[in-house]
């Protein structure tokens, strides 16, 4: 092996000694050589530092979050909070926006730029809210918000929110949220209507969720069923990405 390496040019020699090392260094990683065994070529010559004193770190809470708040604005304690889809800077939720969570404390950004505060905000738990026409079947329903504290089981114009998972009383309930893991079981359907009167579906209506709002509405399929892709009518329980 000398003999053939002294025989090279310098640049194949060098190549071949860069090739040696990196083999060396992946059998090194994988455990096939101990860590010692690349001498002064070891890992620290590629980079890979390790401490040497103590590193402290800066943790989130487990269940909350910072998100820097939009220029001119109040977030409120207790507020649903959604994010700005371009800058990604939290506000009051305004329908449509991305649910980021339940405002822990006061955010007063009202005479500052963009990004000049944080808002703290709780990611997962277990909250009471007023959803409008909440009645004891409806545990497992899925949970939408309008606005910072408008809560509502439409789909329709809404940002998913959480699950029902108890009723406390008539329009009251338990609301299970975790930001990240349950998700809108109807985020597969980008346009969402509201039946509110008798309708007959038709082709335009292809790929369509519907919420029928009102008692007594006959919805009609068309004849040619095979034409028209529509989503079930009914809320589904919401999925988990776990």
């Amino acid at each position: 092996m000398k003999k053939f390496f002294d025989s090279q040019s310098t640049p194949l020699r060098l190549m071949l000694l860069i090739a040696v090392v990196v083999g060396l260094a992946y059998a090194s990683l994988v455990g096939a050589l101990p860590p010692d065994a690349l001498g002064p070529l070891g890992l620290v010559g590629f980079g890979m530092t390790t401490l040497a004193a103590n590193s402290p770190r800066a943790y989130e809470k487990g269940d909350w979050s910072h998100i820097p708040v939009i220029a001119s604005d109040i977030i409120y304690e207790g507020a649903a909070v959604g994010v700005v889809a371009g800058t990604g800077h939290a506000r009051p939720l305004v329908a449509g926006d991305q649910f980021v969570g339940f405002a822990n404390r006061k955010a007063d950004n009202s005479a500052g730029a963009a990004a000049a505060i944080n808002v703290e905000v709780v990611k997962r738990g277990q909250l009471q809210l007023a959803v409008s026409g909440a009645v004891i079947t409806d545990i497992g329903q899925p949970v939408y918000a309008s606005d910072d504290d408008t809560f509502q089981f439409s789909p329709v114009g809404g940002s998913f929110v959480g699950v029902v998972k108890r009723f406390v009383s008539s329009g009251i309930v338990i609301v299970e949220f975790d930001v990240g893991v349950l998700r809108d079981p109807w985020a597969a359907y980008t346009v969402r209507e509201t039946i509110s009167a008798n309708k007959t579906l038709d082709a335009e209506d292809s790929g369509k969720a519907f919420f029928v709002d009102t008692d007594a509405v006959t919805v009609t399929l068309p004849r040619a069923l095979m034409a028209v892709s529509c989503a079930t009518l009914a809320p589904l329980a919401p999925w988990r990405s776990r």
